[in-house]
């Protein structure tokens, strides 16, 4: 099982190391980028952070986050639970 072994506030450039780490496929996510269908994604707005799945043009399951590090640490758990 993949875990999140950081014990420090997480921050995306952490967490993009993470999913390195664990081998999750580029097309299963999208964190500040162009949206990517049929993947979880990230994105951060200027007061927080909006976490979904995105499929044939649609945002369902949205997740809001004003703390970057509960953002991150959702998104990891979302993603282990695919993977």
């Amino acid at each position: 099982m993949r875990t999140n072994t950081l014990k420090d506030a997480m921050k995306i450039p952490e967490m993009l190391n993470l999913i390195k780490i664990n081998n999750i496929p580029d097309d299963a996510y999208s964190i500040n980028k162009k949206l990517q269908d049929e993947s979880l994604c990230m994105q951060k707005n200027d007061n927080f952070f909006e976490i979904f799945y995105y499929e044939r043009g649609i945002k369902t399951s949205i997740h809001i986050f004003k703390n970057e590090d509960k953002a991150c640490e959702y998104f990891m758990k979302k993603l282990n639970e695919w993977f």
